[in-house]
């Protein structure tokens, strides 16, 4: 029985270039331990990879799977259920990284979310094709002006969040 979750859980990390953003996670930490300069990057690398294996592996494939259980509910009761606890494991990752190294680097960590660059590597990572319109980044600061955003401003907001985190960290 062990044997079979452990290669489940192998297979699962497996995926795609989920072990990438597994490495990354370790070569970031080590790097935050050295200059604390790393340790937004370590934030978004542990939500993206939180969000890789919540809402893609056990939601979204899950969805494509006949059930009893997932065809009783909406596909929006779940998301909405995991975005909240997305959010409280975001919230809590961000006190972790106040903690250890200080508010500039959790402001810092904040503004990479804030961005929109946790759903560019999310993209990136699974190898999934960016989707033309991006929806649900209305709560990006480009979203609230927007709407709807298209790759290229998708882009453009979170390589500008990456600047203002580098700044943040290295003025305050």
């Amino acid at each position: 029985m062990e044997l079979k979750k452990i290669r489940s859980f192998l297979q699962v990390l497996s995926y795609r270039f989920l072990w990438v953003n597994l490495i990354l996670i370790f070569v970031f930490f080590y790097l935050s331990l050295v200059n604390p300069l790393f340790s937004p990057f370590l934030f978004v690398l542990l939500s993206n990879f939180y969000d890789m294996i919540g809402y893609y592996i056990v939601l979204k494939r899950q969805w494509s799977m006949p059930s009893d259980v997932y065809t009783a509910l909406k596909e929006d009761f779940y998301v909405a259920g995991y975005r909240i606890i997305q959010n409280l494991f975001d919230y809590l990752l961000l006190f972790v990284i106040y903690q250890n190294f200080g508010f500039k680097y959790a402001l810092s960590s904040f503004v990479l979310k804030l961005f929109g660059l946790q759903d560019v590597l999310f993209y990136l990572f699974l190898k999934i094709r960016f989707p033309s319109v991006w929806t649900w980044l209305k709560w990006t600061p480009l979203g609230v002006l927007k709407g709807n955003l298209k790759n290229s401003e998708v882009l453009i907001q979170s390589l500008t969040g990456v600047l203002i985190a580098i700044l943040i960290s290295l003025v305050l």
